[in-house]
């Protein structure tokens, strides 16, 4: 399955900014969850605090914010 994972940085309102953006083809949820994971840690310095996983028609199918 193709998933695009997008890392974020979620502010105090409802607004969200995309800070990266990969495109990855793994088996299956929660292997993209996984590598989501290890970005979201990478990115943490850059401000990001929150990541999204979307299937290949850009809907989403998991997102989480880290406190």
């Amino acid at each position: 399955m193709k998933f695009h994972i997008e890392i974020v940085r979620i502010t105090d309102g409802a607004d969200t900014e995309v800070l990266h953006r990969s495109f990855m083809d793994e088996m299956n949820q929660m292997q993209a969850i996984s590598k989501a994971s290890g970005l979201l840690n990478i990115w943490s310095g850059q401000g990001a605090n929150g990541a999204r996983i979307l299937n290949h028609r850009s809907e989403e199918l998991y997102s989480w914010k880290k406190s």
